[in-house]
């Protein structure tokens, strides 16, 4: 099942380079660190990027889809005020699962999707699905500013909005350096 979802989110973007060069699930206790306290949590990715980089960050989108309540777009997002890349993701959401003003900020693309939806009365869940080891294709490895083939970790989470299932999302750390300071970069 899990990677039924990973293929429909990543069957959005499809592109002629490959996103992912292998992927496979991984244990949340075997992620190593810092991928663990950046991945293995309920929380928005926003927030936990915004802890470990601290600093706010920005939503880049690179592309988008939207057909009357689904909307779905491949985004990263960077340190605020630089061009560092610090995640890749793609979401998929239903719109009609969402207030106006959350909708309208979404479709403004200026804002990234956890701050909108941590700063609105939106009751929500973030539903941890899966913990993933990467191996970046070309397109990732660009989008990350990686050489392909690097290793870096992600995950799969359903967002429900009021008790609905809302938004899915595919996030993926840019690589760190681990505790030891190696990197896979």
């Amino acid at each position: 099942m899990v990677f039924a979802e990973l293929n429909e989110l990543l069957s959005l973007f499809a592109g002629e380079r490959p996103l992912l060069a292998r992927v496979s699930m991984v244990a949340p206790t075997e992620v190593p660190q810092p991928y663990r306290e950046l991945l293995v949590h309920d929380e928005h990715m926003t927030e936990a990027m915004e802890t470990f980089y601290q600093g706010p960050v920005a939503v880049r989108v690179l592309e988008e889809h939207h057909h009357g309540n689904d909307y779905g777009r491949k985004i990263v997002l960077t340190k605020a005020g630089s061009e560092q890349v610090v995640q890749f993701g793609i979401v998929k959401m239903n719109l009609s699962r969402l207030g106006d003003s959350v909708r309208r900020r979404i479709l403004a693309r200026r804002t990234p999707l956890g701050r909108i939806l941590a700063e609105s009365e939106t009751l929500r869940h973030i539903h941890l699905e899966a913990v993933l080891r990467v191996m970046c294709g070309p397109e990732l490895a660009e989008c990350l500013q990686t050489r392909p083939l690097a290793t870096t970790y992600g995950r799969l989470a359903m967002i429900r909005c009021d008790g609905r299932p809302a938004v899915k999302v595919l996030e993926i750390c840019a690589p760190v350096p681990s505790e030891d300071g190696s990197t896979e970069r």
